[in-house]
């Protein structure tokens, strides 16, 4: 059960990352999170230091709840076809719904606090990971074709990333993105004739 210190913390990241995806990483400053928050500086720096502080941990906090979301599925034998059409489908709400803009955010951080390039080198080669272990369950269970697992998955980690942070300035029409996401899934998943 979640202490009063841990839902404190949670509101200080769902706040900070509402105020990065409006403002930029480097726009916002503690007291802005401290006032957003209705918390005193005591009040916020009893758990955060920084901005980068709380904005590594969001990323972790993300990448873990991923990770975690995969293995349960697994262990449910949750069909392959049905967690990538799910990945797919995330890929499009983050473009429709404007999450697209804390992905520049994630750019614009790891530019500003270009010490972190390892970190953000890890966070890309965990993504490709959790990428390689859906392909590779989905070739176990026969769902998926044949391919070299590393190569494909680092390609969707790339193509998810460029497409999402692109349509903050490209109108990308549905037609578009359907097409695109068609490519991908084309490249994955077996047909029925073979």
């Amino acid at each position: 059960m979640p202490t009063k210190g841990d839902n404190t913390k949670q509101l200080i990241k769902d706040t900070a990352k509402h105020l990065f995806s409006n403002k930029g990483y480097a726009s916002v400053t503690m007291k802005d999170i401290c006032d957003a928050c209705n918390l005193s500086r005591g009040g916020l720096y009893r758990h955060y230091s920084s901005t980068k502080e709380i904005m590594l941990e969001i990323l972790t906090d993300d990448k873990d709840e991923m990770k975690k979301l995969l293995e349960c599925s697994f262990q449910k034998k949750v069909p392959a076809v049905q967690l990538f059409d799910g990945f797919l489908n995330m890929i499009r709400a983050d473009i429709q719904n404007g999450a697209n803009r804390f992905y520049f955010v994630i750019h614009e951080f790891a530019f500003v606090e270009s010490e972190q390039n390892e970190y953000m080198e890890n966070r890309f080669n965990s993504a490709v990971q959790m990428l390689s272990m859906l392909l590779d369950y989905g070739k176990r269970t026969l769902e998926f074709k044949e391919f070299e697992t590393n190569a494909i998955a680092t390609h969707i980690a790339f193509f998810r990333d460029s497409i999402v942070t692109s349509s903050i300035s490209l109108h990308l029409s549905n037609d578009l993105i359907d097409q695109q996401l068609k490519l991908i899934k084309d490249m994955v998943i077996r047909n029925e004739s073979e």
